[in-house]
């Protein structure tokens, strides 16, 4: 079950399709009768950013336009982005809509607002850093 990001394709009949990203699509069996993919009640839309590892400089970029994430009725908003201890591997969680995957600390920092995940955001957390860093050497 999708637990708050979903994507614009609700549902359909027929098998899941092979490219489906994981939980995106549930096959089920229905009757004629009776379908067994009930409507999703959805709640507004909200926005979030992705991020994309730069190899060139070392460091996460974010993307210029926010991605629009759907969400189930009854579902917080949250957005996600790439952590302190977030490698070259690292990849935001269904482009920055919806909670963090990863457990590990660091790797990934949530947040509960649309747009939240911005640049700004990542530059007031930096700032003061550099600056505690900056007065220890």
């Amino acid at each position: 079950e999708l637990s708050s990001g979903i994507n614009a394709e609700y549902g359909g009949c027929g098998e899941c399709p092979t490219d489906a990203a994981k939980d995106a699509c549930v096959t089920c069996d229905g009757a004629a009768d009776s379908a067994c993919n009930p409507e999703i009640i959805t709640a507004d839309n909200y926005e979030c950013y992705d991020y994309s590892y730069n190899a060139e400089k070392g460091v996460f970029a974010i993307q210029k336009d926010p991605i629009t994430c759907h969400r189930k009725n009854g579902t917080d908003v949250h957005c996600n982005k790439p952590g302190v201890n977030a490698t070259e591997t690292y990849t935001s969680n269904d482009k920055g809509c919806g909670p963090c995957t990863n457990t590990t600390a660091g790797v990934c920092v949530a947040c509960d607002e649309t747009r939240c995940n911005s640049a700004v955001t990542v530059t007031a957390f930096l700032l003061p850093l550099a600056a505690l860093l900056y007065t220890l050497f």
